[in-house]
Parts: C-alpha cells; sequence; structure tokens
C-alpha cells in the first residue's frame, strides 16, 4: 500500500520544551490558580435564582474585567448562608 502524503515532517530533532527538566505540570501552578476539586451536583432552581447569579457575574465582571464561574458564585453564596446559620435565626436577614 501506498503512504499518503502528509503535510508534517518527521524529524530526528527533539522538541527542546519536552526536554526541559523543569517543564513538568507542578511547575506551571504558579502562573495559574490551581482550583480545588469539585463535585459534580445537580440543582433545580427558580428562574429567579438564574437572574441573580447572572447579574452577579456581570457585576463582578466589571468591577474586575473576570467572569466568575457560575458555580463560584453559587459556592460563595453557600458559605456565607452557612456563615449566618452560626447567628441565631432572629439576627439574620431573610430574603
Amino acid at each position: 500500500m501506498r503512504e499518503r502524503p502528509t503535510l508534517f515532517r518527521r524529524t530526528d530533532e527533539a522538541v527542546p520544551e519536552l526536554e526541559q527538566q523543569n517543564s513538568s505540570p507542578a511547575n506551571h501552578l504558579d502562573s495559574r490558580m490551581a482550583k480545588p476539586s469539585r463535585i459534580k451536583a445537580t440543582f433545580y432552581l427558580n428562574p429567579d435564582d438564574i437572574v441573580a447569579i447572572d447579574v452577579m457575574q456581570t457585576e463582578e465582571f466589571q468591577k474586575t474585567g473576570k467572569k466568575p464561574e457560575r458555580s463560584e458564585l453559587v459556592s460563595r453564596a453557600i458559605q456565607l448562608l452557612r456563615q449566618q446559620g452560626a447567628q441565631p435565626a432572629s439576627q439574620q436577614n431573610v430574603i
């Protein structure tokens, strides 16, 4: 069988980036934040909740120039609610 022509050429030259000793992924974590492990979960929310998440996402993007993930916003909200749970119910601001 005849080989098909290819755009790629074979060389015996090594790729310098792959030969560097310090190029392991662990060393690149300095340039980006490592995210904590997460578990996929599905929840049903009211349409107003979705709108509120989108508004918060837009507001943070306008302030910081970085669009947060919806999961991050929901996680922050849960953590705030959890902190409020430590307060007596009479002191909590209920929406």
